[in-house]
């Protein structure tokens, strides 16, 4: 996780950047709930490889990817909108 807000790696968005406070909650939790959130999906990913040939298993499992990787960002931006960070 950077240290310091910047330009070029980490969670990087106008909320996460206003504050170190805000920086350091907003990568920490993007690495947790990615975290949390691989585990259904290579669950998911492995049966549909071994079992369901075709085009539909990729189409499903793009789709599941593409929802799993924009989700966090909802739920970050929506908790740094609400000062969860200056909770913890």
């Amino acid at each position: 996780m950077p240290a310091k807000p910047n330009d070029m790696f980490g969670y990087r968005t106008r909320r996460s950047k206003a504050s170190q406070a805000a920086w350091d909650y907003a990568n920490r939790r993007c690495v947790d709930l990615y975290a949390l959130y691989a585990w259904p999906l290579l669950a998911a990913a492995i049966p549909c490889t071994l079992f369901w040939q075709g085009e539909s298993s990729q189409v499903a499992l793009f789709v599941a990817f593409t929802v799993l990787c924009i989700w966090p960002i909802v739920i970050i931006e929506r908790e740094l909108a609400r000062d969860q960070h200056l909770k913890d």
